[in-house]
């Protein structure tokens, strides 16, 4: 998201530091635009890669619920069996899917979140108002860019979890193609679907939340942490805000991700649904595990988050 070149303005907004550049910032919207769909690209596929095997034993955690599966207990313990009974493979089972999915993902959040913030701004401005945008103006910016990105690459994100559940459903899917079809000609449309509601309730406020929380830490923590000899925050302080950023929208967010991967995994391969909707899903997780049950894997999903935002928000 920002670059070496960039600079933190009043509403939040990245913007070229370079001559020339009107007051509002607007006419370099398009280069912007550009710039951050290929830095969006770029820091989405590596991030996934690096935690990988993380990101697919907290699925496995998460989803553990549903078929009473016991045998994954604790970290070093969980990523051992998985080795023992899969290979390395096994540790990047669906992060094919992952990297499709999520060089989409990061482009769209990266540019739509400035873009929306760019409007906000101009119609502030046509106003007469102050162009400073607040908490629930960036939240707002960052929760459309949210729906957007959901919207447009939620088939893949079902398709990637259910190549990381594969093998504890009993069922192997030779690749990306293999499961949206199988998914498709058993469950049709909806298939490829399943598990959006919540995936709205996690995803959209998770951007909003990460990529607000990002923008404050920056200004508020700007004094207390490195900068390059331009005078822009260096890559430690980027590390320091995006990490913290991340972590805190996923904990805001987590019981409605752990809905979310339990309803994809729901009927995969044609088994019968463990839950009747999303609601139902909610109401047996409480009832059968109690809160714990919506937590499960987030011990993981710390240390999994923080390289992760971390990757995201220097590269």
């Amino acid at each position: 998201m920002p670059s070496e070149t960039s600079n933190m303005n009043r509403a939040g907004l990245h913007t070229p530091s370079t001559s020339g550049t009107s007051p509002e910032g607007l006419h370099d919207i398009p280069f912007r635009t550009e710039r951050q769909f290929l830095a969006g690209a770029g820091a989405g596929a590596l991030t996934k890669t690096s935690v990988a095997p993380m990101e697919r034993l907290k699925v496995i955690l998460q989803t553990s619920g549903m078929r009473n599966c016991t045998k994954y207990n604790g970290i070093a313990n969980s990523l051992g069996l998985i080795l023992r009974e899969e290979g390395i493979r096994g540790f990047y089972k669906g992060n094919g899917a992952n990297c499709f999915r999520v060089i989409p993902v990061y482009a769209i959040k990266f540019s739509l979140n400035d873009r929306f913030k760019e409007i906000m701004v101009e119609r502030r401005k046509a106003a007469g108002q102050d162009a400073e945008l607040g908490f629930l103006d960036k939240i707002a910016a960052g929760s459309m860019a949210g729906t957007f990105q959901i919207v447009a690459t939620y088939p893949l994100d079902l398709i990637r979890t259910r190549l990381q559940l594969a093998e504890m459903a009993g069922h192997q899917y030779k690749g990306i193609m293999d499961c949206g079809v199988s998914t498709f000609k058993l469950e049709g449309t909806k298939g490829l679907y399943k598990g959006m509601m919540p995936s709205m309730l996690a995803g959209v406020p998770y951007v909003g939340l990460q990529m607000t929380f990002y923008d404050m830490l920056k200004i508020k923590l700007a004094p207390h942490l490195p900068k390059r000899d331009d005078g822009t925050m260096a890559v430690t302080g980027m590390l320091v805000c995006g990490s913290a950023a991340g972590l805190t929208a996923q904990t805001l967010t987590f019981p409605a991700d752990t809905v979310r991967h339990r309803m994809q995994a729901n009927g995969i391969a044609g088994q019968k649904s463990v839950y009747s909707n999303t609601l139902d899903c909610f109401q047996q997780i409480f009832m059968k595990e109690g809160t714990k049950g919506f937590f499960k894997g987030w011990g993981l999903n710390v240390l999994r988050s923080l390289p992760g935002a971390a990757v995201q928000f220097t590269s």
